[in-house]
């Protein structure tokens, strides 16, 4: 239950973008996070991105935010000391959260929880918060359709981050063919334009 609590502080309790200082992220984390760097830039575009410090910045956790004229989203990148450590910390926070549904293709184990639809999962070692927010600018509807639409639209815009994520930490990105056909989370990213198979088919 500590654990649990540690980790959605570390999800929750984060500086405004722009905070500055130093972090000292473990090689590792520094690894992943040029992944990201490298996968975000040849493929989210249209996207803006920042990373953030932490509250505590001596704290093991990559934060990004990333931002579209119509939504924002923030992505933590919280490492463990083991695959079992990471079960443990999620089955221990996806039991404490309601409403939640499970999510299948991503991830080793994935799930949606609270009114916002936020996704959580666990990779390996590593578990992911994903948490978006959407103001959709809509003329044609009145306000409770236009509410209904932005969280569906939450739900949606944080499962293919989700999907993106997973991908970057498997290093999808970084072979110079298409990870399998029966990728549904590669299916759905080029379905919706997130990620582009031009890319792939330069090499």
């Amino acid at each position: 239950m500590k654990l649990q609590c540690c980790l959605f502080l570390v999800f929750l309790a984060l500086f405004p973008p722009g905070f500055s200082n130093a972090q000292k992220l473990s090689p590792e984390m520094v690894a992943l996070g040029i992944k990201l760097d490298r996968a975000f830039d040849r493929h989210m575009r249209g996207w803006t991105r920042e990373r953030i410090v932490p509250v505590y910045p001596g704290e093991n956790v990559l934060i990004e935010n990333w931002t579209r004229s119509d939504r924002r989203v923030r992505i933590s990148f919280v490492p463990h000391q083991s695959n079992e450590a990471a079960s443990n910390a999620f089955a221990n926070f996806a039991s404490s959260s309601s409403p939640k549904t499970a999510v299948n293709n991503i991830g080793n184990e994935a799930c949606q929880w609270g009114h916002a639809n936020d996704i959580v999962f666990r990779r390996g070692h590593v578990t992911v918060f994903i948490n978006s927010g959407v103001e959709l600018k809509l003329l044609s509807v009145e306000d409770p359709e236009l509410q209904s639409l932005n969280t569906a639209e939450q739900a949606a815009t944080s499962k293919l981050v989700a999907c993106f994520v997973d991908l970057v930490i498997l290093g999808a990105f970084e072979r110079s063919t298409e990870p399998e056909s029966g990728s549904v989370c590669f299916k759905d990213l080029l379905r919706k334009g997130y990620i582009s198979s031009d890319y792939f088919n330069r090499f």
